[in-house]
C-alpha cells in the first residue's frame, strides 16, 4: 500500500506497492517523497555498477504479489532474470512472501547475500533470530543453502 514520488533526470515517477525501480547512475541524486495519505514502506539500496562510464538509465516495473508468494522471485537483476528490472551489476534482488514453510536459495561460490525482513522472523545464527525490519548479511562460504523462515522479506545477492 502507499506510494512514493521519485524524481530523476527522466522526470517524475510514482512507485507504488509491488513496484521495483532502478536508477542506473552511480551517485545520482534521486529524491523520494511520500506525497500520499497512506504510509509507504520501501527498500532503497545502492549497488555499485560493474564498470564506470555507463549511460544513465531508468527502469521500473510493477509486479503482482503472487509473483513472489511462497517462492523467491527476482525483481531486479544484472544476471538476465526474465521480467526483472535490469541492474548494471552482478546482483539479484529477490522478493518473497511465505504463507508457511521455508524457501531455500542456492548461492554460487564467492557470493554473499543480505536478508531484509519485512514481516516474521528469520534465523541469523545458532542462537539469533531476526525480527520484522531487521537485516543481516549472509557471508559467502561456498555454495551452501540457507533456509529462511521469514514471512515477507527481500534477499539481495552480490559477489563476495
Amino acid at each position: 500500500r502507499g506510494e512514493v514520488t521519485h524524481r530523476t533526470a527522466w522526470g517524475t515517477q510514482v512507485i507504488g506497492a509491488g513496484d521495483a525501480a532502478h536508477v542506473g547512475r552511480f551517485g545520482a541524486d534521486t529524491p523520494e517523497h511520500n506525497l500520499g495519505a497512506e504510509p509507504c514502506h520501501l527498500y532503497r539500496s545502492w549497488i555499485s555498477p560493474e564498470r564506470r562510464g555507463l549511460t544513465p538509465s531508468y527502469d521500473q516495473r510493477t509486479f503482482d504479489p503472487d509473483d513472489w508468494r511462497n517462492r523467491l522471485h527476482a525483481v531486479a537483476s544484472g544476471r538476465g532474470d526474465a521480467g526483472a528490472v535490469t541492474l548494471n551489476a552482478d546482483a539479484v534482488i529477490h522478493r518473497c512472501d511465505l504463507e508457511a514453510g521455508r524457501v531455500r536459495h542456492a548461492r554460487g561460490r564467492r557470493r554473499q547475500a543480505e536478508i531484509r525482513v519485512r514481516e516474521g522472523g528469520a534465523p541469523a545464527g545458532r542462537r539469533q533470530e531476526l525480527d520484522a525490519n531487521d537485516q543481516a548479511r549472509i557471508e559467502a562460504r561456498g555454495p551452501g543453502h540457507r533456509g529462511a523462515r521469514a514471512r515477507n522479506f527481500v534477499l539481495i545477492e552480490v559477489p563476495a
